[in-house]
């Protein structure tokens, strides 16, 4: 089983997608904090871990990517 994270990262928020075995599985929304990392977690967990991938888009991605490497997630982005 393949499950990967897209974010859209936004300048306080990223849309999240999750895909299983390439079918969209989840869409939703999460804003880039302290509130709404745990619920990022939440959803990873609960696909039992995923690659997630975002676009590097400067300031507004550094904190989302910081808070992934720092939790051990596999993280790509480009």
């Amino acid at each position: 089983m393949c499950t990967i994270i897209g974010l859209d990262v936004l300048k306080a928020s990223a849309k999240l997608s999750v895909a299983v075995d390439g079918k969209a599985t989840y869409d939703g929304d999460i804003t880039l904090d302290a509130i709404g990392f745990p619920s990022l977690k939440s959803i990873i967990q609960s696909y039992g871990g995923a690659e997630v991938v975002f676009e590097a888009t400067g300031v507004y991605s550094r904190r989302l990517e910081k808070y992934l490497i720092d939790n051990k997630y596999s993280v790509s982005h480009t």
